[in-house]
């Protein structure tokens, strides 16, 4: 059995060559499509290619985040490009969690034939008992949140049988896979899941958020529309910048959840380090560095939308 992976990324430096590694472990193969990182993401994934790492680096260069559409793009190409069997449709905060790659490709051998899998998390909490002067993620946030799992809550992982009966796309989010012949089939594997790491430093979370959220509303979004999470979390930014350790956690804790009126109970659970990192100078440590160049790309396309009589911005930066 072939295992593929594609990723879009963004300003990911602090764990970019942690998922990388980690995710080779199960795949044969990896494509990563950098979105116009700002940070030395770009560079970290060169780095790693030139090691002889089977990855296939792509870099985007628009600078507004069209995912779903990304994603649905390089998944049809790796179609028709690749050979596989199963293609994982991940995050670079997303690690995959089996027990080997024999135990993954034993729970996808049980997947009915022509069906999509779905992937649930294990969302990862930064606490006061982490091993702080680790700097790699998995050997320094060991606490997931107890049951994390929720319907709805998953990530997709494309069965090459079942995408050659239809045309399909991928959801905002990865979180499903969708067709035109109607609601297409879709199955967990036993044992298998991702843990998630979205928050992993008050710089790393403010500067998601400053420039995530940003994106969206130049793409016309509003609070109700897919990235409430970021929304959320931007207007608090808005009125306040000052964020502790302990803001840190409340916000891991409700990422996904923010109707929860107390955060989640944690277990300790720690996920197997990755040996032999090498590029850890690749993150920008101030959030406010990510958004003056996030500022400035916006500034740089309405600049070259007004010269070109672009009417909009959201169609400079469709894939060509």
């Amino acid at each position: 059995m072939k295992l593929q992976g594609l990723a879009r990324v963004r300003n990911e430096g602090d764990v970019i060559e942690e998922f990388v590694r980690h995710n080779l472990r199960f795949l044969d193969g990896l494509t990563v499509v950098d979105h116009a990182s700002v940070d030395g993401t770009l560079a970290v994934l060169h780095a790693l290619a030139a090691e002889g790492l089977p990855l296939t680096v792509v870099s985007d260069p628009a600078p507004l985040r069209l995912q779903s559409e990304t994603m649905t793009y390089w998944s049809h190409r790796l179609l028709a490009e690749r050979a596989w069997d199963f293609l994982f449709l991940l995050d670079a905060d997303e690690f995959l969690k089996a027990a080997s790659r024999e135990a993954l490709i034993a729970s996808l051998a049980a997947v009915p034939p022509g069906t999509h899998c779905m992937l649930p998390w294990s969302s990862y909490v930064p606490t006061a008992e982490d091993d702080a002067p680790a700097r790699d993620v998995l050997r320094r946030i060991r606490f997931r949140r107890l049951h994390e799992f929720e319907p709805g809550i998953c990530k997709a992982v494309l069965a090459r049988a079942a995408a050659r009966e239809t045309e399909f796309w991928v959801a905002e989010g990865n979180h499903s896979i969708e067709g035109t012949g109607g609601a297409t089939p879709h199955a967990i594997p036993n044992g298998v899941s991702l843990a998630h790491f979205p928050v992993r430093s008050v710089a790393q979370i403010q500067a998601k958020v400053l420039v995530g959220w940003s994106s969206y509303l130049a793409l016309g979004y509003d609070e109700n529309a897919y990235g409430w999470h970021q929304e959320r979390l931007f207007r608090e930014l808005e009125s306040s910048a000052a964020w502790t350790e302990r803001d840190l956690q409340r916000i891991a804790t409700l990422y996904c959840d923010p109707e929860r009126s107390q955060p989640a109970d944690l277990v300790l659970d720690p996920m197997p380090p990755v040996d032999g990192v090498r590029y850890r100078g690749a993150a920008v440590v101030g959030p406010h560095e990510f958004a003056a160049r996030y500022v400035r790309q916006l500034a740089e396309i309405i600049a070259s939308g007004e010269r070109h009589g672009a009417s909009s911005l959201p169609e400079k930066a469709l894939l060509a």
